[in-house]
C-alpha cells in the first residue's frame, strides 16, 4: 500500500509520524488499517459473487438478518445460511465482519429507520468532469474514486505550480471538491510523493488513476 492516512483529530500517516504516537493510538491506527484491508478484500469477493440475478435477494437477507443486543449489531446465522452462495455466507459469518458491521452502524453507513435496518442513502453528487465514484452497497462502505485520464492530466498540470504542502492540499480540493476533507489530505500527500512527476508515473498508461476509501481511511493514487 503506497499511502494510508487515518483521519482523527489530527491526520497522521501510517509510518514516520505514527512512530511518535502513543502506543494506544498506534494500536487504533493498526486496527483501522486492518479493517480497511479487510473491507477491500470483501469488496473483491462480493464483486465476483454478486450479479443482477442474486443481488436483491442477498441484500434483503442481509438486512433482515441484522439484530441488536446491548448496542451491538450481530447477524442471525440461520437467516444468513439462506443465501445460496457459500463464499458470501463465509464473508458474513466471519468473526471480523462483526467489527465491520458495527463500524458501519457507528459511521451511519447502516441506519435504523422505522424499526428496520437499511443502508444509508448517502448520495454523492459529482460535478467534476472526469470523476466517477464507485460504491455499491455490497462493498460495505468501501469506495473507489476514479479520475479519468483527462482529469488526471489536469490535476498533474495544476500541481506543476505547487510549491508547498499546504498549497498542494488547496489545489487538489479546488480541482476535485467532491473529495471534501480527503481532498486536502490527498493533495498534501501528493505533494510529498512528488507532485506532478509522481502522478504522471502512476498514470503512465494514460488510463487515469483511482483512490480508495472506507470510513475514515483511504489510500492512493493507483493506476487504473
Amino acid at each position: 500500500m503506497k499511502l494510508a492516512i487515518l483521519l482523527s483529530s489530527t491526520f497522521l500517516s501510517a509510518s514516520s509520524i505514527g512512530a511518535m504516537m502513543p502506543q494506544i493510538t498506534q494500536k487504533h491506527q493498526v486496527d483501522v488499517n486492518n479493517n480497511y484491508n479487510y473491507v477491500e478484500k470483501i469488496a473483491k469477493i462480493m464483486s465476483h459473487e454478486i450479479n443482477s440475478k442474486n443481488e436483491s435477494e442477498i441484500k434483503n437477507i442481509f438486512i433482515n438478518a441484522i439484530n441488536q443486543k446491548d448496542g451491538v449489531l450481530t447477524l442471525d446465522v440461520n437467516q444468513i445460511k439462506q443465501i445460496q452462495n457459500l463464499k458470501i455466507q463465509n464473508v458474513f459469518l466471519d468473526q471480523n465482519f462483526s467489527k465491520v458491521l458495527n463500524k458501519m452502524f457507528e459511521s451511519k453507513m447502516i441506519i435504523l429507520e422505522n424499526g428496520k435496518y437499511n443502508f444509508n442513502s448517502l448520495v454523492q453528487k459529482v460535478g467534476t468532469q472526469g470523476l466517477w465514484i464507485e460504491n455499491p452497497w455490497y462493498w460495505f462502505g468501501y469506495t473507489k474514486w476514479h479520475l479519468d485520464d483527462s482529469l488526471t492530466n489536469y490535476l498533474t498540470m495544476m500541481f506543476w505550480s505547487v510549491t508547498n504542502i499546504d498549497e498542494g492540499g488547496k489545489v487538489f480540493l479546488e480541482t476535485i471538491p467532491e473529495f471534501g476533507v480527503l481532498g486536502t489530505l490527498a493533495g498534501k500527500s501528493l505533494y510529498q510523493q512528488g507532485g506532478s512527476k509522481y502522478l504522471s508515473q502512476v498514470n503512465s498508461q494514460h488510463k487515469g488513476v483511482w483512490y480508495g476509501s472506507w470510513s475514515t481511511f483511504w489510500d492512493g493514487p493507483w493506476s487504473q
